[in-house]
């Protein structure tokens, strides 16, 4: 009668133990859907590097967002107005071959693509008093290959190190803060400028 008990007693320790191993690892913020892909060997004419940054959540008038798009040829930057994307300035620089596959290597290496899984299908709504960025890689005109985002209240399903990624992007600009030094993305009153 005692075996039996022990074994009772035993094999509900390890149901017990399983239960709180699974729920432990089930319940964290954002699980990893997808792994980290080199880009590097995609470097190819077409294939280019979206990040868009959208401001607070605020009056048409005073919103503000940035679109950095890089590509085998070219870095652009374009600050907007308003929700409707009207165009405050745009700059382009020029890129090489050997420049963008570096900088595929590196954003690959800081995880991006590192799809994670979000209670949101998008970053609509969230984060008001923040910033929302789309993470995009594009291949030709129009076909997205995928679709991330962030938000710096720490909700999104780029699963990247969103800072350093940013801080990539930005250095692939001679002079990125001169570019953006009248640039806010976080008005709350209209520019006096």
């Amino acid at each position: 009668m005692r075996y039996i008990i022990a074994i009772f007693v035993f094999i509900g320790l390890a149901i017990t133990i399983i239960v709180l191993l699974v729920r432990g690892t089930t319940n964290t913020k954002a699980a990893i859907v997808s792994r980290p892909v080199s880009l590097s060997d995609k470097y190819q004419s077409g294939l280019s590097i979206v990040n868009t940054t959208d401001g607070i959540i605020n009056n048409d008038i005073i919103h503000r967002s940035m679109t950095i798009k890089i590509d085998i040829n070219n870095i652009n930057l374009t600050t907007y107005r308003g929700y409707d994307g009207v165009v405050l300035n745009s700059y382009n620089f020029k890129n090489n071959p050997t420049e963008f596959k570096n900088f595929l290597a590196s954003i690959s290496l800081l995880g991006y693509r590192v799809k994670l899984h979000s209670k949101y299908s998008s970053s609509l709504g969230l984060c008001p008093f923040g910033n929302r960025s789309t993470w995009q890689i594009i291949n030709g005109p129009s076909n997205i290959n995928q679709n991330l985002w962030s938000t710096t209240c720490g909700e999104g399903s780029e699963g990247g190190q969103i800072g350093p990624m940013q801080q990539l992007i930005q250095n692939q600009f001679p002079n990125y803060s001169n570019l953006v030094t009248n640039f806010n993305l976080n008005l709350t009153s209209p520019p006096t400028n």
